[in-house]
């Protein structure tokens, strides 16, 4: 009876191994040598150069800049301190939120995310930490506080909001 078990339980390993196993990370080799360049035709088909207006509510300074988008379309600047919304050929269309502390405002611009199937973009605020949901027309839509310290960066891929967040204690 022992040497029927343990060949059925050597059967039993033999066949439930494989080559690729369900729940594995996908592993992508990254060369991280900086003294490689990086053809921009490696990367990118074409290249289209945008010449934003820049007037008094829309200068932008690189300095403070957290994100930039290029959607379908609308190119968006989100800085530290203000989102700006340019239509594909540069012309400036509005800022979006304000600063303060109330619902739908922020204190500083951590990142954003455009969901352009929805038209909604996704702002997280710092101080306090929050998320804030506008359309691209500019209205405040929706905001969730959260006790998380700070997120690291934020994406809409696939019909899903998706958070990197640093978490302390």
């Amino acid at each position: 009876m022992k040497i029927y078990y343990c060949l059925s339980v050597i059967v039993f390993l033999f066949f439930s191994c494989s080559e690729t196993k369900q729940g594995e990370l996908l592993e992508i080799p990254v060369d991280t040598n900086p003294n490689r360049s990086l053809p921009l035709s490696e990367i990118a088909e074409k290249i289209t150069a945008v010449a934003l207006e820049l007037t008094g509510e829309s200068l932008i300074n690189p300095d403070q800049i957290e994100r930039i988008i290029f959607s379908e379309d609308y190119v968006i600047i989100a800085e530290f301190s203000k989102i700006l919304v340019f239509d594909k050929k540069g012309k400036f269309i509005r800022s979006i939120a304000s600063r303060g502390v109330g619902p739908g405002e922020y204190n500083h611009i951590q990142n954003l995310a455009v969901d352009e199937k929805s038209k909604r973009l996704f702002i997280i605020s710092n101080s306090p930490t929050k998320i804030m949901c506008y359309d691209t027309d500019g209205n405040f839509l929706k905001e969730r506080r959260t006790d998380l310290v700070s997120f690291g960066d934020i994406n809409y891929i696939n019909g899903k909001l998706l958070l990197v967040s640093q978490q302390t204690g």
